[in-house]
């Protein structure tokens, strides 16, 4: 008798925590021993802070081609510019907009761009044309 009592009790505990969570659409990821909480907004799609984009972002098969987002807010992009045949190092800051990831270019004739924000089973990457990279 005693045990059922205590199988009742956990039972209504856990159903009295359940019940507590007012956001189902949250969830928390742990990514190189970080966690990273993303939240997702009424259209259920995750909404990202800079904190989730900070790090090495670089291009498979194509390493040299790669940015990197620093926490302070300032980015480095390291790419090819196929009409000059040259390699080409950007810098500005960046910020992130829901599923983008903003660009101001600070170096360059082009003063802004952007990456789309994207998942698959893999995990997340950031694509615009002719770019996908992941991170690292």
């Amino acid at each position: 008798m005693k045990g059922f009592a205590i199988i009742c009790l956990l039972i209504l505990m856990n159903s009295c925590t359940s019940g507590s969570k007012n956001k189902e659409s949250d969830f928390v990821e742990v990514k190189d021993s970080k966690i990273v909480n993303h939240q997702k907004d009424t259209n259920n799609v995750s909404v990202f802070n800079n904190d989730s984009i900070v790090g090495h972002w670089f291009q498979p098969h194509a390493a040299m081609i790669n940015i990197t987002f620093s926490k302070n807010g300032k980015f480095e992009f390291n790419t090819f510019d196929s009409k000059m045949m040259q390699d080409e190092k950007l810098t500005g800051i960046y910020s992130v907009e829901g599923q983008k990831v903003i660009l101001k270019i600070t170096n360059s004739e082009r003063k802004e761009d952007f990456f789309e924000i994207k998942t698959n089973e893999g995990g997340y990457y950031i694509e615009k044309e002719g770019f996908y990279l992941v991170k690292s």
